[in-house]
C-alpha cells in the first residue's frame, strides 16, 4: 500500500511542474556594420525577451537579456550581456503587452564611445 501511494506521489510530481506559457515570441531583426541583429520579444512578458548580436554567420551569437522585466517610465528597456566588453543595447518604445505587434522597433546599440541607432524589422510570419 505504502509503494502504491509513494509510486502515485513521484508520477503525479512532474506534472505539476508543467505550466502554460502566458506570451507569444515575435522575431525582429536587423543588421549593423555587417553584424545580424536578433530580438526575439516576448509578448505578454518582456523579461523572457532575449537580443543576439551575431558577428559573423559562422561566429557564435552573443546573448543580451533585458534588466528588468518592465520598460522604464521612458518605455525603454536595456539588455545587457554577462560579457563586460559586450556592449549594451536599449529597445525604445516598449510595452509588457502589444494588441498588434510594432513593424518596426528602433534600436540603440552601445559600446565604448559608440551609440549606433539600429531598426529592426518584424519578420514577416508574424504580421
Amino acid at each position: 500500500m505504502i509503494f502504491k501511494i509513494a509510486l502515485l506521489f513521484f508520477l503525479t510530481i512532474p506534472l505539476c511542474s508543467i505550466a502554460q506559457k502566458a506570451y507569444e515570441t515575435a522575431n525582429y531583426s536587423g543588421k549593423i556594420k555587417g553584424q545580424t541583429i536578433t530580438l526575439k520579444l516576448a509578448n505578454g512578458y518582456i523579461g523572457a525577451s532575449e537580443i543576439s548580436l551575431r558577428r559573423s554567420p559562422k561566429a557564435k551569437p552573443v546573448l543580451y537579456a533585458p534588466d528588468s522585466g518592465t520598460p522604464d517610465s521612458d518605455n525603454k528597456i536595456s539588455f545587457k550581456s554577462d560579457k563586460a566588453t559586450a556592449g549594451y543595447f536599449i529597445v525604445k518604445n516598449m510595452q509588457d503587452a502589444y494588441d498588434r505587434l510594432p513593424v518596426i522597433i528602433y534600436v540603440i546599440f552601445i559600446t565604448g564611445t559608440q551609440s549606433l541607432p539600429v531598426k529592426l524589422t518584424l519578420d514577416r510570419n508574424k504580421i
